[in-house]
């Protein structure tokens, strides 16, 4: 089984750190500083995991990470970028879409979102064959990962049913019953759609407190998945509605860059920015 990993950093206190606590998780790790060499590598070593810095010297990640997928091993290889310069989500999204990546991560990250970004790419280039190693040591009888994976999957099986049950509830108007059903999706697996619902719901029932639970559980919804358009827009809508305009408007064009057809979200933003030129020009009359 395939365990190598090329992970390509310039900078090298932190290389260091990615290089340990990957071959802790069982990965054959390949260190680079620099993208130079990184095509060369990975047709030599053949890795099933890229891991690329977008800024290096000389050439950069985004070259990099493309030239890798343009090979022929390359279109079966999960390849993840990562950058401490990108924080716009729409530069992060270019970068990935010109790359070819499977996913962009924005530094400092959680190594569990690293490991768990890994597993989708690789999930996604290899048909479901995900290689994660087992850590634990071989014993007679049933691996102790083993058993931990099954035990999640019967987690996720669960949320996904509590989830259906809650949106039946929720297209029917019945927030409260929704909102036990997503609570109940959110305690089996935090998914970013299980957490934003569960927000939704609370919004539509108004009841005491529901602007910051609302505000906090969408906030929560896009640490999980930075690329919700819907929270960016309901998360806007909010921050409105508590006049906070730049930071509304900060969302509702996060939405529209995700979502260049998401018409309600770009109503919001023509209303809203429609509504200040209306205001000032009024404000100007009466002086």
């Amino acid at each position: 089984m395939n365990r190598k990993l090329l992970f390509v950093e310039d900078d090298p206190d932190a290389l260091h750190f990615y290089e340990t606590w990957l071959s802790r998780k069982g990965f054959t790790v390949s260190p680079l500083q620099s993208a130079k060499r990184a095509l060369h590598i990975f047709l030599k070593e053949r890795p099933a995991w890229v891991v690329m810095d977008i800024v290096l010297p000389g050439k950069g990640g985004v070259e990099a990470a493309a030239d890798i997928r343009g090979t022929k091993p390359g279109k079966h290889t999960a390849i993840i970028l990562i950058t401490g310069v990108y924080n716009n989500v729409r530069n992060r999204l270019d970068a990935q879409k010109q790359s070819g990546a499977d996913d962009c991560l924005f530094k400092p990250f959680p190594m569990t979102e690293l490991l768990i970004s890994l597993e989708k790419a690789c999930r996604k280039r290899r048909g479901g064959a995900w290689t994660d190693p087992c850590p634990c040591p071989a014993v007679s009888g049933p691996c102790e990962k083993d058993a931990r994976l099954k035990k999640r999957d019967r987690n996720k099986e669960a949320g996904q049913v509590a989830f259906l049950r809650g949106r039946e509830y929720f297209l029917e108007g019945q927030f409260m019953a929704a909102r036990r059903y997503f609570t109940t999706a959110v305690a089996a697996d935090t998914q970013a759609e299980y957490i934003f619902y569960l927000a939704y719901a609370i919004e539509r029932l108004c009841d005491k407190n529901w602007r910051q639970e609302a505000e906090a559980g969408y906030r929560a919804a896009l640490d999980v998945n930075p690329y919700h358009a819907p929270a960016y827009f309901r998360l806007g809508r909010l921050l409105h509605l508590r006049a906070r305009n730049t930071e509304a408007e900060e969302n509702y064009r996060l939405a529209l860059a995700l979502k260049p057809d998401y018409n309600v979200a770009s109503r919001a933003l023509q209303r809203m920015t429609g509504a200040g030129k209306k205001k000032k020009k009024k404000l100007s009359f009466l002086n």
